[in-house]
C-alpha cells in the first residue's frame, strides 16, 4: 500500500484538491494518507472531508489517518513514499493566509511556498 503524507493538511481546499485527485489515480486508490498539521480545528475539518470523499468516488479503500502537532511528525512521515507539504494559501501573494488573514513565512518575497520534499530513505526530508 503506497503511502502519501500530506503536511499542512489543515489547508482543507488544497488537500481536497491534490488528494481528492490521488484517490482517483489507480495505483493510489488503496493508499495510505497520512495529514499532518499543527491545527486541531483544521486537521480535523480536513479529514472529515477526506473520509467522506473517500467514501463517496472511492468506496472507502484509502486509509486516512490525521496527526497533530510537532510530536507526530515523524509518525506522519514514516514509510512515505511522497511527502507534499503546503505553508498556507496565500492571498494573490500577498504574503497573507487568505483563510486565516495572517501574515505567512516564507521567502523573501512574502510569497507562500508549498511543494514535493525529498523521500529517499537515506536522507531527512528537506524542504
Amino acid at each position: 500500500m503506497p503511502k502519501i503524507t500530506f503536511m499542512g493538511a489543515g489547508s482543507t481546499v488544497f488537500a481536497k484538491s491534490v488528494l481528492g485527485d490521488s484517490l482517483l489515480v489507480p495505483s493510489l486508490t488503496d493508499a495510505h494518507i497520512a495529514l499532518y498539521d499543527i491545527d486541531a480545528t483544521r486537521l480535523k475539518e480536513s479529514k472529515f472531508m477526506l473520509d467522506i470523499l473517500n467514501k463517496n468516488i472511492n468506496n472507502g479503500r484509502a486509509r486516512i489517518t490525521a496527526h497533530l502537532g510537532v510530536k507526530n511528525r515523524r509518525t506522519a512521515l514514516r514509510r512515505a513514499q511522497s511527502h507534499e507539504y503546503q505553508s498556507a494559501i496565500a492571498d494573490r501573494g500577498s504574503g497573507r493566509d487568505a483563510e486565516k488573514g495572517q501574515d505567512l513565512p516564507g521567502r523573501d518575497d512574502g510569497s507562500a511556498h508549498g511543494g514535493r520534499v525529498d523521500t529517499r530513505p537515506d536522507r531527512e526530508p528537506v524542504q
